[in-house]
């Protein structure tokens, strides 16, 4: 094996060297994700010191049925909520600009070719991975109930006030 690894060129080492190690990173990060320990593993609550906290609202609130509304899941309509550079998306850019270089020096396409062509196949696994995870959180749901989606129907009164 050592053999092998000495026959190489300088270029295809560093592309082995950058590819190999993100690929088992990937692995490990999609085997912990299959397991539950992703994003949102459930962590326990910790006890913190109790205090006051004063808050201070500026400006007109609507109320229940208001459009000032703070909402706690982001904006994923426009390209505001797409996230490219997160740890996943610089280890799935690494794998892919890693074994792109390996085939394309291998192959006995000329660096000034490769590394730009790998550098962009990089980028665009970024992209398509954060376009993915975006239309994957727009399939969760937090349960909470709309008020304004009750403006207009009718219902019964089942509790004594």
């Amino acid at each position: 094996m050592l053999d092998w690894w000495n026959s190489l060129e300088l270029v295809t080492q560093i592309f082995y060297c950058i590819a190999i190690p993100a690929t088992l990173v990937l692995l490990i990060q999609t085997i912990s994700l299959l397991v539950g320990l992703g994003d949102d593993a459930d962590i326990p609550d910790a006890d913190l010191p109790d205090g006051d906290i004063d808050v201070d609202i500026d400006g007109d609130v609507d109320g229940v049925f208001g459009e000032d509304s703070v909402s706690e899941t982001p904006d994923f309509e426009g390209l505001d909520g797409l996230r490219i550079f997160t740890v996943r998306g610089i280890v799935a850019f690494l794998v892919v600009f890693g074994w792109v270089g390996i085939v394309m020096n291998g192959s006995g396409v000329p660096l000034w070719i490769t590394l730009p062509v790998a550098t962009v196949a990089g980028f665009f696994i970024m992209v398509l991975l954060a376009l993915l995870m975006k239309l994957v959180l727009k399939l969760r749901s937090n349960g909470n109930i709309d008020n304004r989606n009750a403006i207009g129907t009718a219902g019964k009164v089942y509790l004594t006030i």
